[in-house]
């Protein structure tokens, strides 16, 4: 052991990650009561052509879902 090396444990709550709900509520995040709320929020055309981008990416990299 070097003589700067601590020989105290690492806390335990370090390396344990809470739920999602726990983090959910950690964070004040509740669920949406509609997902159209969502909607127009995006910044971008409507056609940017995102959607065109990741249809060639998935055919150019195989089997749909294959990255």
């Amino acid at each position: 052991m070097c003589e700067n090396e601590s020989t105290t444990p690492f806390p335990t709550d370090f390396w344990q990650s809470p739920t999602i709900e726990e983090l959910a509520a950690s964070q004040g995040v509740n669920p949406i009561a509609d997902v159209h709320a969502l909607f127009d929020t995006w910044p971008g055309e409507d056609d940017d052509g995102f959607e065109d981008s990741i249809h060639k990416l998935r055919q150019h990299m195989g089997a749909p879902g294959s990255f």
